[in-house]
């Protein structure tokens, strides 16, 4: 699917045919009515009632339908998916709650080949899939590239065995794509980083097949269990003063944002790399 910038110009034509159209059946159904009725007798005051509530019927229609038109052209057109892979969902996934243009955050399971797994079979490697954040947004809010600037700022982008202390196949890291375009803009987005590090990241990009919830208790963790969620970030190592430091290899880096846009990879010391973060 093509982004909103790219269909703009095409939306308001379509819409205003369509309205168009709408008015002309609407005007030609009122001209047969009032014709239909000169050929009854009718007192003028009848007429008169009849026309008015045709007419009202009419304009509620015509309301209407502008209505769902304007839904469709202007919020369906930007509502986007993606999926990320980015560790434990526990964690992966509050990062995106409150996001600005982040309409829903759901974990779940995807890139597998086992229908309807469950978090321990999917814990234990056996089926294959990763715990996948499913994060829908509005693209005309938040871009997908700002969607992997949060994802790249909370991952270890090096590590090859899972996250942070979290290792097994079900934590690799994976950018789940959805169309041609994020295929695009995952894959420069990854040469860029790479690029930077001079290193080959391990962070796959995939093809998204099917995408299956995880269970009820899972949702919301750090909602529901905000001690226990506490806990984990800080054992696992991921509750960061700042974001975008990671190591790999005996190796400290920290990402540094260039007026929001672009960005560099600096190494850092292992007492710096420690400062960042903050632990029981």
């Amino acid at each position: 699917m093509l982004p909103k910038s790219l269909k703009r110009n095409k939306k308001i034509p379509i819409l205003l045919l369509l309205i168009s159209i709408t008015i002309i059946l609407i005007a030609s159904c009122l001209w047969v009515l009032i014709v239909k009725l000169d050929s009854l007798k009718l007192s003028e005051n009848s007429r008169s009632d009849i026309v008015s509530f045709y007419i009202l019927l009419g304009a509620s229609v015509s309301l209407l339908i502008v209505s769902i038109l304007y839904y469709h052209y202007n919020i369906k057109q930007t509502y986007r998916v993606a999926y990320l892979a980015g560790g434990c969902f526990w964690c992966a996934s509050q990062v995106f709650y409150g996001v600005k243009g982040v309409l829903k955050v759901t974990s779940g399971y995807m890139g597998g080949d086992v229908e309807n797994p469950t978090y321990d079979l999917v814990k234990d490697g056996e089926t294959g899939h990763l715990e996948t954040v499913k994060i829908e947004y509005d693209s005309s809010i938040i871009s997908y590239k700002g969607l992997l600037d949060i994802y790249f700022d909370n991952i270890e982008p090096l590590n090859d065995q899972g996250q942070y202390i979290d290792v097994g196949s079900n934590y690799l890291l994976a950018i789940f794509v959805n169309g041609l375009y994020q295929r695009i803009i995952a894959n420069m987005y990854c040469r860029k980083v790479e690029k930077k590090l001079g290193q080959k990241l391990a962070v796959s990009i995939r093809k998204k097949n099917a995408f299956y919830f995880a269970e009820e208790e899972h949702q919301d963790y750090h909602i529901k269990n905000p001690e226990a969620f506490e806990e984990e970030l800080a054992h696992s190592g991921r509750k960061k003063k700042e974001k975008g430091v990671f190591s790999q290899a005996g190796k400290y880096y920290k990402i540094i944002k260039n007026n929001g846009e672009d960005f560099n990879i600096i190494e850092i010391t292992q007492e710096e790399y420690e400062n960042y973060f903050e632990r029981n």
